[in-house]
């Protein structure tokens, strides 16, 4: 591969004596095919354009677009344990490294190509500051470090947006995925065109409100269904930046590491076990390889932001509340996250769903307006609200924690099984080794114990008893954390389940509203004017948004269905279903396609049934237009 003329770079200073230009710019160093580094994609493609460049070749770097689908991470927050710490450590690594920083920083790539790929590493190298400013955000109100007097709302809407730039990127594959509906489109730009003609002070602006009518109509879903996951994804993603940050924290070895799923993962997850004891609750026993885990995750950065945000808040008011949002849920997601978007139980409920959803939050409303009139009532009323409410959070969080002494019951009862074996005349050490022995077989493999007792010499008189002490008692506490898994898949487990995590989740949302005086005005000044505007108008106007995002998703899922359904036969479904049936046609005749088209169309029906179950519609027409082109193509000539 190598031609003896093609000039090499000098790496040490000795070799460099004598070097031109060249070859110390674009010299080759001969990078083999794999790269040695734990985040190994940026560093294989660094390397291997290095390698190409030390040929004289020109390199391009281009965007590659493709329709997969990978199923990944799927599952938990217990999956982002491997991949996300060993991206984020990964590219500190590399920048560290001294060769990787002869060909990224100071290597023969134009300066374009060098600050795209330090931009997206910005993504990670920004982490622990983010991280940092939002844990401390607290602490600086406490200390009063905090200007929480007259705020400039251009500068906190520009805070907002670069907070939510990741998922403002989102956006874009949602629109794309989605179908530009034309019809649609045309009605709303019309009923805004009607609106800002029959508004006064609205027929200035008319031409803005029909594009963007126009625009809003033609996306209505995948617009609609980017908004309705706002706080759904707000709640999933707040894990992930501490594990980021955490990921720099230590030097991660070259092991490559699986994803943390277990193939029983897809059914149920015992997160209250992933997160304080250790990674599988089928394997009790193993340990977190380090501190980037779920514990340190939620009980030791998201329970006392959570805490230090109830104490700075208590002396401030709702708009202070309202501005910082989004930091609060943030602390949310890291307490609650994992546990209430663990795999859902029992059966889709499909549209049902909602019903369960509702009663929670008018329930979780409904207990906190209670508890508040009885503590504004004061004396022995005060005290009753006050109890209530604590008791109901000392619930929640026992139920979080209820593993809390999982490892301190294990190593008495192994302290017991070899105070027993002592007993039975297994001398100290022996009885030590064989109590870890059988403490290690116990919850997988209980019959084995009987063998191991027989080859330690146990008296037959004293085997008997400690065999249905193991199988009983010991056998029983490794195999909780697994029966404590839900067993019932049925439509009202699924309900009860639903209920449960939204009524969590909005306990945790309403406490920061909870905690806080309601002003009944409030006044924003700009310039030499000032505005003032009543609560019960901010509420309107944060419902009205609420149900104008509700209605636009339900109006979306009804094209969505018309769309998919569509008008005798020509529907994105009948026609993927005449696709395939003319497919199956064609495979029981002889010799009519050839192997590498039945394997295009089988990857092409496969990645359409994925979109059709993503409602990825626009991918799924485009994918169902290359099967039928590929279908006539084949068709016997008559």
């Amino acid at each position: 591969m190598v031609d003896w003329q093609t000039p090499k770079m000098p790496i040490t200073s000795r070799i460099q004596r004598g070097c031109s230009f060249a070859a110390r710019a674009e010299g080759l160093i001969g990078f083999a095919p794999h790269a040695v580094g734990i985040s190994e994609d940026t560093w294989a493609v660094s390397q291997t354009a290095h390698n190409a460049m030390a040929f004289g070749a020109r390199v391009k770097f281009l965007l590659s677009r493709a329709f997969w689908h990978k199923i990944r991470e799927t599952w938990s927050h217990a999956e982002w344990l491997a991949s996300f710490p060993r991206w984020s450590g990964g590219y500190l690594q590399m920048m560290h490294d001294p060769i990787m920083q002869r060909i990224n920083d100071f290597g023969s790539s134009s300066v374009f190509a060098k600050e795209i790929r330090a931009n997206s590493g910005r993504n990670f190298l920004t982490a622990p500051f983010a991280l940092l400013n939002i844990l401390l955000m607290p602490l600086a109100i406490l200390l009063d470090l905090a200007p929480f007097v007259q705020i400039l709302v251009v500068l906190w809407n520009f805070g907002f947006l670069m907070n939510q730039v990741l998922t403002l990127h989102g956006l874009n594959t949602y629109l794309e995925s989605g179908v530009f509906y034309r019809v649609p489109a045309l009605l709303v730009a019309g009923a805004a065109g009607l609106a800002a003609y029959f508004a006064p002070g609205l027929q200035a602006f008319a031409p803005g409100f029909i594009a963007l009518g126009f625009l809003c109509g033609g996306f209505i879903v995948g617009l609609n269904r980017w908004l309705y996951s706002r706080v759904r994804d707000i709640v999933l993603f707040g894990p992930q930046l501490v594990l980021h940050a955490l990921g720099q924290c230590v030097r991660q070895s070259l092991e490559f590491v699986l994803s943390g799923a277990a193939p029983a993962d897809a059914k149920s997850v015992n997160m209250a076990f992933r997160a304080w004891v250790g990674p599988r609750e089928d394997r009790p026993l193993d340990t977190y390889p380090h501190f980037i885990n779920l514990k340190t995750v939620v009980w030791f950065v998201g329970l006392p932001s959570v805490v230090l945000n109830l104490f700075a808040l208590s002396n401030l008011d709702m708009l202070n509340v309202l501005l910082l949002l989004p930091s609060l849920l943030f602390s949310v997601s890291l307490v609650a996250g994992p546990f209430i978007l663990r795999p859902a139980l029992g059966k889709p409920m499909g549209n049902w769903i909602v019903i369960p959803k509702t009663l929670a939050w008018l329930a979780a409303f409904l207990f906190y307006t209670i508890i508040s009139i009885l503590i504004g009532n004061g004396g022995a009323l005060a005290w009753l609200g006050s109890t209530l409410g604590l008791t109901l959070l000392a619930a929640v969080l026992v139920q979080g924690a209820k593993y809390l002494r999982f490892r301190r019951e294990l190593g008495k009862l192994a302290q017991e099984a070899e105070r027993l074996l002592v007993a039975s005349g297994i001398e100290g050490k022996a009885a030590q080794k064989l109590a870890r022995e059988i403490l290690q077989i116990a919850g997988n493999n209980p019959a084995q114990i009987a063998a191991s007792l027989e080859r330690a010499n146990v008296p037959l008189e004293k085997r008997s008893a400690l065999l249905h002490w193991a199988q009983e008692k010991l056998g029983a506490a490794l195999r909780e954390p697994v029966q404590d898994l839900p067993q019932d898949f049925s439509f009202q487990s699924r309900a009860i389940s639903e209920f449960k995590r939204a009524f969590v989740l909005a306990l945790l949302v309403l406490v920061w509203f909870f905690i806080v005086p309601v002003p009944g005005l409030f006044v924003f000044t700009a310039a030499e004017y000032r505005i003032s505007v009543k609560m019960g108008a901010i509420l309107t106007g944060m419902l009205s948004a609420i149900g104008v995002v509700l209605a636009g998703f339900w109006i979306g899922r009804v094209v969505q269905w018309l769309d998919r359904e569509g008008v005798r036969d020509a529907g994105l479904r009948p026609r993927a279903a005449k696709a395939y049936r003319a497919f199956e046609s064609l495979l029981a005749l002889p010799n009519r396609l050839t192997p590498q088209e039945i394997s295009s169309l089988f990857a092409l029906f496969a990645d359409l049934k994925t979109y059709l179950d993503q409602r990825s519609y626009a991918y799924a027409w485009r994918t169902l237009g290359q099967a039928e082109a590929l279908l006539r193509a084949s068709q016997p000539k008559h």
